[in-house]
């Protein structure tokens, strides 16, 4: 059941779209029929059911995932105000050169412990801090908005001969719908609690990184930059520019005597 409904929804995951109507709820799904003039096929009888039930899951669980992840969007229209001023990277950027960078993104384990192979060693730490995304050059810092919104085209019906013809048919679409509409709109909030989380990882990482290097305790990347008069070449011209790259990364520090703060660090 769930390899059928996965199966379903890959086509579709690949490729978001914003929609510009909200996608259609279960009950306009039970409504839908066949276009005019739809082209029929034989279909053999003993086929038929297996065909419809995965064609109803799919149909359903597209169009769950697509109306979950439109009320997503429009209850976070609701809260942009709360959620622009919690999620300010405008605060945590890095500007040098007339250049912004992202700062790297810090990650912490705490009571952590590992085993060596052969389970002969083994070491704990009360506090484990690591890199886990290197600081980058951007051309503006990141919103929540690139986290957390997202939509989905509207799902295409299936094809006319998978419909049901009435009595018994019918019930069974119905039950096949609400199955993958289930399905649907469960995975549009695990995908929405999955970026939240990330955007959240991020967000305190950066946090993080500053105030880890107040405490002396992870260097500042560098950025180093070039200033040219002119430059190009025969069929292009820069009068006036200014180039960056990446130079020294921001790295730990660890010599605990230059760490400042209680205790020489984190506690």
């Amino acid at each position: 059941m769930r390899t059928a409904i996965l199966a379903a929804l890959c086509l579709i995951l690949v490729a978001p779209a914003r929609a510009a109507e909200p996608p259609p709820d279960l009950a306009a799904l039970y409504a839908i029929s066949p276009k005019p003039g739809s082209a029929t096929v034989p279909f053999a009888e003993e086929q038929r059911q297996g065909a419809m039930r995965l064609a109803a899951l799919g149909f359903g669980a597209r169009a769950g995932l697509a109306r979950r992840s439109w009320e997503i969007g429009v209850m976070l229209e609701r809260l942009t105000g709360p959620l622009s001023a919690i999620y300010r990277f405008g605060d945590l950027m890095l500007n040098e050169h007339g250049f912004t960078m992202l700062p790297p993104v810090l990650a912490e384990t705490r009571q952590a412990f590992r085993l060596g192979r052969g389970q002969a060693r083994a070491a704990s730490a009360r506090l484990v801090l690591r890199i886990v995304k290197p600081e980058r050059i951007v051309s503006a810092p990141p919103h929540w908005r690139d986290y957390l919104v997202r939509s989905w085209r509207a799902p295409e019906p299936p094809a006319a001969v998978l419909f049901p013809r009435g009595g018994p048919e019918t019930a069974l679409w119905r039950q096949w719908l609400a199955e993958g509409w289930r399905h649907g709109t469960a995975l549009g909030d695990d995908i929405f609690a999955a970026d939240l989380d990330r955007l959240n990882r991020t967000f305190e990482g950066l946090v993080r990184w500053h105030r880890l290097h107040l405490a002396e305790m992870v260097s500042a990347p560098e950025l180093t930059a070039v200033h040219a008069a002119v430059a190009g070449h025969e069929r292009l011209l820069r009068i006036g520019e200014t180039s960056a790259r990446l130079g020294k990364r921001a790295a730990f520090n660890l010599d605990t005597r230059a760490w400042k703060g209680p205790g020489g660090g984190p506690r």
